[in-house]
């Protein structure tokens, strides 16, 4: 398990009291943002501080299946506790969260992404030619 801050800081095998403190100064960092992760495609995070709320996200392993909270302004305690429940493994770590799917940039069909790049970059190369 990994914990990454917006900051640039990492921990490896972070503690129950280092995720806590980590989520309470968020709000001390420019990029106010947390992942705990345990790989590239499978994590939580979160955006925010204890003032304003957070935001929260997760991935099981495929961007196919990436959820944000739909609530936008979860609290310090809850965000908190779903973080703690992730890191000791704990299934129902989401459970107290309302969740949506979140489609992520990229994560569409790559062959229509490539087609609006060739359309676009051939349209550029016509109008340039006519100069």
């Amino acid at each position: 398990m990994q914990l990454e801050l917006g900051d640039g800081r990492t921990c490896d095998d972070p503690t129950p009291d280092q995720v806590s403190t980590a989520l309470r100064h968020l709000g001390d960092l420019d990029d106010a943002f947390a992942i705990l992760s345990r790989s590239e495609l499978h994590y939580v995070q979160t955006a925010g501080d204890p003032d304003s709320g957070y935001l929260l996200e997760y991935q099981l392993g495929s961007t196919d299946r990436h959820f944000r909270s739909v609530n936008h302004e979860v609290t310090l305690d809850t965000t908190e506790g779903v973080f703690l429940a992730y890191l000791a493994g704990d299934e129902g770590w989401a459970d107290p969260i309302e969740w949506e799917p979140e489609t992520l940039a990229g994560s569409g069909s790559s062959l229509g992404a490539a087609f609006v790049i060739a359309v676009t970059l051939v349209l550029g190369l016509l109008w340039w030619a006519s100069r």
